[in-house]
């Protein structure tokens, strides 16, 4: 049996777990007294019978047994006095000698009648044991016991690394359990799979984890998936117990969907498998957002295909008591100074954060971490909370620009331009290019160690730094959390010139390609062709598979004078005939090459198989203006070309037409004027999508034609996409619903949390009194 310090317990909790234990030991009901922190009741039990029973509760480990023992004496020794009980109970997390409890009965005499009535860390241990059901209803007390603890250690030690024991009984002590976890349990133990979708800062993650230390308590073997599905597949076990645990499994953001090959089918065949056995269960986690874009791309992840309404759990917001729980949580555990916390209370703030729309667990996480505030004093606290309220996508704002260096901004940014998790040894590279970089560009002095001087500061704050152990092995390096991606993808996209510095210092050809070139980045539209400079170029192709460093270095920097024809013919070719051409180095490679007049001819002699292979490589409409542009700047016929081709390219880009059809924005719709029927209501809106659609059809066809395609071809792709239209609108029109103006709105996570009641702020109100 464990034998508990009850840290993993706010005072409230613990009074409750007192509650629990007396009422079970005595065979009496009592009554929770929540008439505030100065009338001296925190339990109550009356009857003509016994009397007045008063129960008080002190869980004061941060203080110690003898502040409780002055504050005793001090407060609540004159409250006790005014309420004169039959007989007075004190209950303390403390452990308490025969001499203390004998002080405390003095201080209270004739109230305490007897030792016994001192309840100390020892007597609620010996009470625990006695009732073992107490312990399992109270899952926070459990879960935070030694042997536990031991065994999610070594787990998460041995699969993540970046998970040790202060930790978890960290994330112990902050957890709420709410009704979405009672769900979530209900159907990963009946699915064998759990996906757990939501936006950012939800607490999918925090779910997550605690589902998953529940399955480690019984003897599972956890597998934790970072990007590599070859990893789980290698230690799938059917004579194990096991649980495979994949966080964004779709990745961070909208670059990551799907980008490794046949991604989808692979995690198919992966969560097929762990179904067929009821001792091997999956739980995915994904932003809602990246999830939608997913089943778009891929026919394994549509709704139908994949099956996923029996086991998917959308977290879309919490009831007002549990934001109440998990502020408070986050407040009472919290390092922060009783300056900051009473700021909270002052005038009743809490209320406020607890109603803001924006409010997440990610936030409040933020706003109760002395090390992001450690600039914020005491009377600009309130301030700083809305300020992170109103504009969350900045709430690491204040961090990185006053409370790091450059040498650690550096390091954020390089690690900002990879594909993450990255191996620590790929990054320290890297690292390394870009303080080069800073040194001859920008007289920048680097200091001594510079890699393991930024990690000191950045760790646990910023970034995580953990060991696979594992098929994949190694050390590896990842933001906090995504909310550290998405500031640095705000701040960058106001900041041109950083962009440059990042892509001209790359190492590695990812760094360049992940964050800057690919067409779904929000500030890849920050750079044109013609800026990309030709060590950009060289950095490309080196890493893909592309002419060797030296032969590029020729073309782009030696011009005429400097470029061997020998090197040239067999560069050029190499080129034309080189696999995933169809990009903007590539382009660009081809342009620069064209200018050099010794070499057209050999550009020329291989121009139309290098076209004709671009032409199977588009899959995006703003791919053919990147090709149009091309062939004019090389003196083909553009219109030619592209006609000639129209069947391949509207094959190619036929899925990606779907996208553009479905680009139904709310300004398309006429909500004011939808009639209130529901059924007229449906018919009305469902005329308003097609419309929008159609509108959609008659841009694009207008738009391919102008371009060059066959426009009877046009019309053959988009018969081919209307059979799906149907379904599409049913989808649309499952996002309206009816709104308090007699009217019609889309559908909002609002919807689904309750009005603020008396209720609720009575709730919440007692938990901060």
């Amino acid at each position: 049996m464990s034998q508990y310090t009850f840290n993993s317990l706010n005072d409230k909790e613990f009074e409750l777990l007192v509650r629990d234990l007396l009422q079970i030991d005595n065979d009496i009901t009592l009554e929770n007294f929540k008439a505030g922190r100065d009338e001296g009741i925190d339990l109550r039990y009356a009857n003509s019978e016994n009397g007045n029973l008063i129960i008080q509760c002190k869980h004061w480990l941060k203080s110690g047994l003898s502040k409780l023992k002055s504050h005793l004496r001090n407060k609540e020794r004159p409250k006790v006095e005014r309420l004169n009980p039959d007989r007075y109970l004190i209950a303390t997390s403390l452990g308490l000698s025969p001499g203390d409890k004998k002080e405390i009965m003095e201080i209270f005499d004739p109230y305490i009648l007897e030792p016994s009535d001192v309840i100390g860390n020892e007597t609620l241990n010996n009470l625990l044991t006695k009732y073992p059901k107490v312990e399992e209803d109270h899952y926070k007390l459990w879960l935070s016991s030694t042997q536990i603890i031991k065994r999610i250690s070594q787990e998460y030690i041995r699969e993540r690394g970046d998970f040790y024991t202060d930790e978890i009984v960290n994330k112990v002590k902050l957890f709420v359990p709410t009704k979405d976890f009672e769900k979530a349990e209900k159907i990963l133990q009946e699915q064998n799979l759990l996906m757990i979708t939501g936006e950012p800062g939800i607490g999918k993650t925090m779910l997550a984890d605690f589902l998953t230390f529940k399955y480690l308590t019984e003897g599972y073997e956890l597998t934790y998936i970072l990007k590599d599905l070859d990893d789980a597949e290698k230690v799938f076990d059917r004579n194990k117990k096991q649980i495979f645990y994949f966080d964004d499994f779709l990745g961070s953001n909208y670059l990551d969907i799907l980008t490794e090959k046949n991604f989808d089918s692979q995690i198919h065949h992966l969560i097929k498998a762990i179904r067929r056995y009821y001792d091997h269960h999956m739980i995915l986690t994904s932003r809602t957002t990246i999830y939608n874009a997913a089943k778009f791309k891929s026919e394994i992840l549509d709704d139908k295909k994949f099956d996923v309404t029996n086991y998917q759990l959308e977290l879309s917001s919490y009831s007002y008591k549990d934001r109440g729980r998990i502020l408070y949580n986050h407040i009472y555990f919290s390092s922060l100074d009783d300056e900051y916390k009473n700021k909270i209370r002052e005038n009743e703030f809490y209320l406020d954060i607890v109603k803001h729309e924006n409010f997440n667990p990610r936030i409040i996480e933020f706003i109760s971490d002395k090390k992001r505030i450690d600039i914020t004093k005491p009377k600009d606290y309130c301030k700083f909370i809305l300020e992170s309220l109103n504009n969350p996508r900045t709430i690491w704002k204040t961090a990185f620009n006053n409370q790091i260096s450059k040498l650690d901004r550096l390091f954020l940014l390089t690690l900002f331009s990879f594909d993450l998790p990255i191996s620590e040894d790929k990054f320290k590279k890297a690292f390394n290019k870009r303080l080069e970089y800073e040194s001859q560009k920008n007289g920048y002095d680097i200091p001594i160690d510079p890699y393991h001087k930024s990690v000191k500061v950045l760790l646990d704050g910023f970034i995580k730094r953990f060991h696979k152990h594992s098929y994949s092995g190694g050390t590896y390096l990842n933001f906090i959390n995504p909310s550290v991606t998405d500031f640095l993808m705000y701040y960058l996209s106001q900041r041109k010139s950083e962009c440059s510095k990042i892509i001209l210092s790359a190492k590695f050809y990812e760094q360049i390609h992940t964050r800057f070139l690919s067409s779904k980045s929000p500030i890849n539209n920050l750079f044109q062709l013609s800026e990309l400079k030709p060590s950009i170029l060289r950095i490309a192709y080196k890493h893909s598979n592309r002419p060797n460093s030296r032969d590029l270095n020729k073309l782009l920097n030696g011009r005429e004078s400097k470029i061997a024809e020998n090197t040239v013919k067999e560069l050029i070719p190499k080129l034309a005939k080189a696999n995933n051409v169809f990009d903007p180095e590539a382009i660009s490679l081809f342009l620069n090459a064209y200018e050099i007049p010794k070499i057209q001819n050999e550009i020329d002699q291989n121009i139309t198989f290098y076209c004709d292979y671009l032409s199977t490589q588009i899959h995006y409409i703003e791919d053919l203006y990147d090709l149009e542009t091309f062939l004019k700047q090389t003196g083909l016929n553009s219109e030619e070309f592209i006609f000639k081709n129209s069947e391949q390219i509207l094959h190619n880009i036929q899925d990606n037409i779907h996208d553009y059809i479905r680009e139904v924005e709310n300004d398309d719709l006429d909500f004011k004027n939808s009639p209130q029927h529901p059924v007229y209501f449906r018919d009305h809106m469902r005329d308003q999508v097609d419309e929008a659609v159609n509108k959609n059809i008659r841009s694009i066809k207008d738009e391919l034609e102008f371009i060059g395609i066959d426009s009877h071809l046009i019309d053959y792709t988009v018969d081919d996409v209307k059979p799906d239209i149907f379904e599409f609108t049913q989808t649309i029109l499952d996002k309206f619903s009816p709104n308090t103006e007699s009217s019609y709105a889309p559908k909002s996570s609002q919807d689904n949390k309750s009005h603020f009641t008396e209720s609720d702020k009575k709730f919440i109100k007692a938990l901060f009194s």
